[in-house]
Order: structure tokens, then sequence, then C-alpha cells
């Protein structure tokens, strides 16, 4: 097969695709996330679990490193910024078997929304002074 016609081909999958990603997009609004089962609702509920416990992480980030000690912030960015590595290599591994399904964001959007949860919990334990939580 040509260049050419992978390029045609992709072209007409991106066509096909995308006015069914909008169209799905439009209708979760009124998913209810408690109560759902087809495998678009779970897809949409877990990626807003992930987007709340991303929400939250960049909320404590925020509230916790404006007035750090600038050696200290340098070096817990860098920690952030290898830890954002760790977590997709870790999703990416842990739900490498579920690539191809249809299951497969549903798995790697609960990984990354666990990994961020618990990355939340460890930063309000660095930054937070009388924070008592754990992990």
């Amino acid at each position: 097969m040509k260049k050419r016609d992978i390029l045609w081909l992709a072209a007409i999958f991106v066509a096909l695709i995308f006015p069914l990603q909008v169209s799905v997009a439009n209708q979760n609004s009124s998913v209810d996330c408690s109560n759902a089962l087809a495998t678009a609702d779970l897809q949409y509920c877990a990626a807003q679990l992930y987007r709340y416990a991303d929400e939250d992480l960049n909320h404590t980030w925020k509230t916790f490193t404006e007035n750090l000690e600038p050696n200290f912030k340098r070096s817990l960015i860098q920690a952030q910024q290898d830890w954002i590595k760790f977590r997709d290599s870790h999703c990416d591994a842990t739900t490498f078997r579920s690539r191809g399904g249809t299951a497969y964001m549903i798995f790697y959007d609960e990984c990354l929304e666990k990994m961020t949860r618990q990355r939340t919990e460890q930063l309000r334990n660095i930054l937070e002074p009388n924070y008592n939580g754990g992990i």
C-alpha cells in the first residue's frame, strides 16, 4: 500500500469517527455515573473521575507551593515532572493487555485517577504543615 493510500484511509477514518465522538460527548452530560452500564457511559464516568482527581491535585499544588523556598520548590517541581512520567508509564504498562478492547480507556482513566489521588495525598503530606492523612 502506498503512503498516499494510507493517508487517504486515515483521513476517511478521522472523518467517520470524529462525528461519533462529538455525538457521544454531547450525550454524556446527562449520564448518571452511579448507574452507568453502557461502555460509552463508563468511559465518560472514568474520564470525569480522573478529571476531578486532577483538579484536586492542581488545587493542592497551587495552594501549597505559592510561598515555598525557591530550592525546595525547584526540587518539588522536578519530582512532580518525574512523577507524571512515572504515572503515564505505569498506566500504559498496567493497561497494556486491554489495548484495542472497548474497556481500555476505562481502565486507563481509572489508573490515572487512582495514581493522581495517591499523589495528591503524598503532596499534602509533604506540603501541608498539620495534615494528618497518610500514605
